[in-house]
């Protein structure tokens, strides 16, 4: 055994690494197969698409159109399939799915809609704009697309997540493993 195998087994004292070739892997990104989920981006009638102000953000949010099952109240629910990104554009058919996987206590799609918005600090009067990163870099649709990339990686894990095998710990048990 190498002496980086050695030490590794050392580190990692009982726990199971499972490692795949690039190539094989099922799960690399070269692997295209149609199932990125299709988003619908809804432009208002009149606006240019071709101007970057059209793509800039300000504050996205989820629309309130969803009945709430409570009749005592009368405020709706947000629409997670739906977030409105400004006031040009709307990103539609988004898969309630994609709201499983999580990043601490939020999905990431909820974590990209609070993170990527203008920002002043009170303190200093420091503005944060995410507008001033797309546009220094040529390409002004970069949070919009940001969108599509975050709902497409969240889906495409909880794929691989729901593929992998159950592992059995009831061996480890048995045989006194520490932390089992």
């Amino acid at each position: 055994m190498g002496r980086t195998r050695a030490r590794s087994n050392k580190l990692l004292g009982g726990f199971v690494c499972v490692l795949f070739t690039w190539e094989a892997s099922p799960y690399s990104p070269q692997r295209r197969d149609g199932r990125d989920p299709p988003l619908e981006t809804r432009f208002r009638e009149g606006c240019d698409k071709h101007t970057p102000e059209v793509f800039r953000v300000t504050k996205m949010k989820y629309p309130r159109a969803v009945p709430n099952p409570d009749p005592t109240k009368r405020t709706k629910l947000e629409d997670k399939t739906t977030i409105v990104f400004n006031h040009n554009i709307t990103i539609a058919n988004i898969p309630e799915r994609c709201h499983e996987y999580q990043l601490g206590s939020r999905s990431a799609v909820d974590w990209v809609i609070d993170q990527w918005r203008i920002r002043k600090d009170p303190a200093s009067g420091i503005a944060n704009d995410p507008n001033d990163w797309a546009i220094e870099h040529d390409d002004p649709t970069y949070i919009l697309d940001l969108i599509g990339r975050v709902v497409t990686v969240s889906m495409r894990t909880l794929d691989v997540v729901e593929s992998l095998p159950q592992l059995d710990f009831s061996e480890q048990e048995s045989q006194g493993c520490p932390g089992a």
